[in-house]
């Protein structure tokens, strides 16, 4: 069985001031002004002109090796010389993985944000494994487990979600809150679409408008999102924040 980490969960990284995701996404830099954060000004109404997919696909592909994994209290990596020799440790005596399996894992690091404190939630996990089909093979024995505990705490594995597809996912909060609260299954399936499992039949959502508009036509209480209707409608969305200044003295901003 599946085994789903909440995107609540996915976005305590980014409350920390970094997304879940551990890496900038496109930066743009322009000159900030004072005040509060909104639209990076560096960011015009010609975006549709200098955003093409193979941006926004080449982020997905880099992290198709990866994991992350939720939950593993803070500090239990310090007693290993690398986070690898602690990941290792962890999935071969948590997972029952092959003895004979060579995990080979590249890099691993906690979430790029600070530290928290010890009444939060410890940030994730991020492993990139060189080779594609062990990071199946590992995801898919986790999942397969259902439970999976790290020193009396559990602990919940699920891919490394570029920041489209973890935006695309939490839009369906709304639809998944609305279905729990009327006892309808559902799964969220990859990347970020929703399957709902009515008592008429499945149906497959691919977007949050998709699913908010035919569960409102199916009599459920919700309010249907409307979806963008430009290119700059679809970027004013996003969160913009200020990371820093360039050598020239521009501010950097980043989603």
């Amino acid at each position: 069985m599946t085994q789903w980490v909440d995107d609540n969960e996915a976005g305590t990284d980014s409350g920390r001031g970094l997304r879940v995701s551990g890496q900038r996404v496109g930066p743009v830099i322009g000159h900030w002004p004072s005040g509060g954060f909104g639209m990076c000004p560096g960011v015009s109404s010609n975006l549709s002109a200098t955003v093409h997919p193979p941006r926004v696909e080449r982020p997905r592909r880099s992290r198709r090796g990866n994991i992350r994994i939720y939950r593993v209290p803070e500090g239990s990596e310090e007693s290993f010389p690398y986070v690898t020799d602690f990941l290792e440790h962890l999935l071969k005596s948590t997972l029952d993985l092959d003895p004979s399996l060579e995990l080979h894992i590249e890099r691993a690091h906690r979430a790029l944000a600070p530290k928290p404190p010890e009444s939060a939630k410890p940030r994730s996990i991020v492993a990139r494994f060189l080779s594609y089909k062990t990071k199946e093979a590992v995801i898919k024995q986790a999942w397969a487990r259902k439970r999976v505990d790290w020193q009396g705490n559990r602990i919940l594995f699920d891919h490394d979600y570029s920041p489209d597809v973890l935006q695309r996912r939490r839009a369906l909060q709304e639809a998944k809150k609305v279905l729990k609260e009327n006892d309808v299954k559902f799964q969220t399936r990859f990347p970020a679409k929703l399957r709902v499992f009515y008592s008429d039949g499945t149906r497959v959502y691919s977007s949050a408008e998709e699913a908010e508009r035919d569960m409102a036509e199916r009599g459920f209480s919700i309010t249907a999102t409307q979806s963008p209707a430009t290119l700059m409608e679809r970027i004013q969305r996003l969160s913009w924040r200020k990371t820093g200044n360039s050598r020239r003295g521009a501010t950097i901003c980043e989603l």
